[in-house]
């Protein structure tokens, strides 16, 4: 279809060129342009021969551009017989005496000119490719929250998408990109520079050839890279997504890291202040012979006796229970701040396991870390509770010799009168070892914290590909500018050139004989 097509553009092709041959001054016409048509004519038959569908195109762009450039030149030469330049703008526009003539070459001959110019222009313009990866970010408050619980809910940030962007052009994103491309070197040959760019130069190039826009109603960025190669472009652009993916992994797992180290040397410090103090507080109460009064021995033994018909009761109840049936009983029976912590986490893991395996199978590794974190904290609580009936036997065998102890101390020996370092120091020592047990506990669910799965902050939905064609510059587009551009300024020049449409010429005297 388009080479019949193109059979029936030859004539109208011909009939138009023809036309436009007056813009050249009526000399030139009468010695060549029979043969111009001829010339364009085989040219016609040429171009439709080697591309049915754009050959005509290609030889009108070039002949409109030799039209402008030689017909100009042409009527230059011509004016340079004329005397002032009323007669020679008079001469130039003045090729019938009718006004639509007039207005009609000028405004092809301006037309042609703005037209012209924008094809070369658009055509000696550097091209550009874009390639565009988009990936999924997550609110790291809306994370928080869904962990605790199913009332929880995420704040709404208005700056999380800017902020985000602002990350993503930040130091920390965008220097991991030029340690991945290596753009400091790469850049410094493109630009002819002698020496690698600095980390801010580099920075700033790729600030200027990024362009982030999130995805309406959705959670996605669009990261876009411009580069006058489309595989760097696409390098760029993924390198960027990776960059920012990293950082939002890295940055909770080095968050948790630092205050890791910073609750183990805080317990550090106080384990190693326990010993001293313990000693001062020995110290202290041997140098002043500490013994409380009859009356609060009595109230002790009393106390203590009391402990121990408790504790003897709790045993009986906790001995011929299950592992499981000791697991539900003991919060009941006394308060234990690790077990509770133990039991929770466990509920969650079961809780994230029941979750996974809705939607995967049993044998990935999601499914297989929390399977191995459930096992840990079976084991974890098995422990605790073995170490809690420790403790309560433990805890009666002491009580009862304390009460022996106490009922000697009444019998033997009399209280002395209190003495405040004593005091001081033995509340500064309970004290230190309940904060140490507090930390302990924390290290322990902080650790347990670290080990349980983490959903993925930052997901690359959609990988960055090299152009199949550049977007800048838009040659189809610039082309109708300067088409329309020149359709109205050759329209504003035709109207302006009406006036000398009826300029007379003057009449030259006849020569002497």
């Amino acid at each position: 279809m388009n080479a019949p097509l193109s059979r029936r553009s030859t004539p109208w092709s011909e009939s138009l060129y023809q036309r436009l041959l007056c813009l050249y001054p009526a000399r030139h016409r009468a010695e060549y342009g029979d043969a111009m048509v001829q010339l364009f004519r085989d040219q016609c038959r040429d171009a439709r021969q080697e591309s049915p569908t754009w050959g005509i195109a290609a030889l009108w762009l070039r002949t409109l551009t030799d039209l402008a450039s030689t017909s100009l030149a042409e009527r230059l030469a011509a004016l340079k017989q004329r005397k002032n330049m009323n007669d020679k703008l008079a001469s130039l526009l003045a090729f019938h005496v009718s006004p639509a003539s007039t207005f009609f070459r000028v405004f092809i001959l301006v037309f042609l000119l703005v037209f012209g110019a924008s094809v070369v222009i658009t055509f000696i313009l550097p091209e550009s490719y874009a390639s565009t990866a988009r990936i999924k970010v997550e609110n790291p408050a809306a994370n928080s929250a869904a962990t605790v619980g199913a009332a929880a809910y995420a704040p709404y940030d208005p700056y999380f998408i800017q902020t985000t962007f602002e990350i993503i052009q930040s130091e920390l994103v965008l220097d991991r990109v030029n340690n991945e491309l290596q753009l400091n070197h790469k850049w410094a040959k493109k630009y002819g520079k002698p020496e690698a760019l600095s980390s801010t130069e580099v920075r700033e190039l790729l600030r200027r050839c990024l362009m982030l826009s999130p995805v309406k109603n959705t959670q996605l960025i669009a990261i876009t890279a411009y580069s006058d190669d489309r595989n760097e472009a696409a390098q760029i652009a993924n390198a960027v997504a990776n960059s920012y993916r990293g950082y939002r992994l890295d940055t909770p797992q080095r968050l948790d890291l630092q205050t890791l180290k910073g609750l183990e040397d805080e317990s550090q410090a106080q384990k190693n202040q326990i010993p001293s103090l313990q000693g001062t507080v020995a110290d202290l109460k041997a140098k002043y012979g500490i013994v409380e009064d009859d009356a609060a021995l009595d109230d002790e033994v009393l106390t203590t006796e009391k402990s121990i018909r408790a504790k003897t009761a709790e045993l009986d109840r906790l001995r011929p229970l299950t592992g499981e049936q000791k697991r539900q009983a003991l919060p009941a029976i006394i308060t234990d701040a690790a077990l509770n912590e133990l039991v929770g986490k466990l509920d969650e893991a079961r809780q994230k396991y029941v979750m996974l395996t809705n939607d995967f199978a049993q044998t990935t590794p999601d499914v297989g870390h929390v399977t191995s974190l459930i096992n840990e904290l079976n084991s974890s609580i098995d422990r605790r509770v073995d170490g809690i009936m420790e403790a309560l036997e433990a805890q009666q065998a002491a009580d009862e010799a304390t009460a022996t102890a106490l009922a000697k101390k009444i019998r033997l020996t009399k209280p002395l009168p209190e003495t405040q370092p004593y005091w001081d120091a033995k509340q500064k020592l309970d004290t230190l070892n309940d904060a140490h047990k507090l930390l302990a506990a924390r290290l322990e669910n902080l650790k347990l914290d670290m080990q349980m799965p983490r959903p993925d902050p930052a997901q690359i939905t959609d990988t960055a590909e090299p152009g199949l064609a550049p977007v800048k510059p838009n040659k189809p587009l610039n082309i109708v500018i300067g088409a329309g551009l020149g359709a109205i300024l050759g329209a504003i020049a035709g109207v302006l050139a009406l006036p000398l449409a009826f300029h007379k010429r003057p009449v030259k005297p006849a020569l002497a004989a």
